[in-house]
This record gives C-alpha cells, sequence and structure tokens, in this order.
C-alpha cells in the first residue's frame, strides 16, 4: 500500500495476513482507543496489538503493547510478513453481500487492490537527480511492483529495492541499472564535451 493512498474506511475493510492469521487492519492514531487483536498500521509496518502488558513480559516481534503509563511500545518485526505492502482493501459492500459459503473460501490477498498497492515514492528535496528519475518514473507508470516479482531475485530483493530508494542517500550506479532492468527503461547518459581539435563532440552511454 502505498504512503500517500487515501483510505476511505467507510467504504473499505483493510486487511493482513501473518503466520496464516488474518487480521483487521487499522491505522495507528495517537490517542485513540485500541483494540486487541487487531492490526495497526506504524511508519512502514503492521503490529498487532495485544493489550496492556508488563514491559517485562516476553511481547513478540511484531506486536505492540500499552505499559502501565499508557505509552504505546512497537516491537519492530523480522522478515516482511509485516510490512505495510502486504496489506489488502476490500470492499465493505462486496462483503456484506458474500454469504457464508463465499466468506469461508474468501483470501481478500486475491482481491483486486486497485491503485492500493501502486508503489510510488515521494520525491525529496535531498534527492540526487538519478533517484529523482526513477521516482518520477514509478509515479508516471503507477505500478504495482509485486506484477513484477519474477525480475526480482526474491521477495526480500522487493523490500531492500523499495527501502533503498527512499532512504536520504544518494542512488548508486548499481542501483540505477537494476531499476532500469526491473521497469525496462531505455536510459542513457550524453556527454557532451570538447575534442582534442576543440571540436564540439558528444557521446551516449546506454546504461541497460
Amino acid at each position: 500500500m502505498a504512503e500517500k493512498d487515501t483510505i476511505n474506511l467507510t467504504k473499505e475493510k483493510m486487511y493482513i495476513s501473518i503466520n496464516d492469521t488474518l487480521y483487521t487492519v487499522l491505522p495507528y492514531i495517537e490517542g485513540e482507543r485500541l483494540e486487541k487483536g487487531v492490526g495497526y498500521i506504524y511508519k512502514d509496518k503492521v503490529y498487532i496489538y495485544d493489550g496492556k502488558m508488563n514491559k517485562h513480559k516476553y511481547i513478540e516481534a511484531g506486536h505492540a503493547y500499552k505499559d502501565d503509563d499508557g505509552k504505546v511500545h512497537f516491537v519492530k518485526p523480522e522478515g516482511v510478513e509485516h510490512d505495510v505492502d502486504n496489506v489488502v482493501m476490500v470492499n465493505k459492500q462486496a462483503m456484506n453481500e458474500m454469504d457464508d459459503t463465499d466468506l469461508k473460501t474468501f483470501d481478500p490477498r486475491l482481491a483486486e487492490l486497485n491503485e492500493s498497492n501502486i508503489f510510488a515514492p515521494t520525491i525529496n528535496p535531498e534527492d540526487d537527480i538519478l533517484k529523482r528519475a526513477i521516482k518520477t518514473v514509478l509515479g508516471e507508470m503507477k505500478i504495482d511492483l509485486r506484477l513484477y516479482k519474477d525480475r526480482f531475485r526474491n521477495e526480500y530483493d522487493i523490500t531492500n529495492m523499495k527501502s533503498a530508494i527512499n532512504k536520504p542517500s544518494n542512488m548508486t550506479i548499481k542501483y540505477l541499472v537494476k531499476w532500469c532492468e526491473i521497469l525496462n527503461l531505455d536510459l542513457s547518459v550524453n556527454v557532451k564535451f570538447k575534442d582534442a581539435n576543440g571540436e564540439d563532440a558528444e557521446i551516449s552511454v546506454n546504461l541497460k
């Protein structure tokens, strides 16, 4: 689920499947009452809320709890199951129209997600020119990267690529070439210069 998505909770319901268990998902809003057993989106992860617990008690990774002082703590998850990109949105009206047999076999992971899975990272002022170029392309292409999973080595590779482009650091040529391969981009660098005779010259290097 892209960070800039607008969610209409009156029409859509969010779910996530973690360890083969399906959880309802809600955005985490500081100060609002939390429901035990519900997944809450905090930053780029979904945390399962366990209620009020003693801080000395073992808390499972990817879960959240409230201490005696009312402060909510989030235990960082391992792996990618808790990634916000795994959240799916289902139309509430469609859910209400299903009969009991349909609901038993319904898997929201197979629902059409439309724009909810489009990856369009925000362009930041500190981004270098290479990162801005790739982010601009992603914004224009409006794609779900999971549909391109055959171009990645594994699921972790998708997560790493998305994480790298969102970090406040310059994009390396290695990652630039990799994005070009994944998105099937024809990207080249044109260099204009004066040759040994003082004449205007230009070379073009294809990065793919």
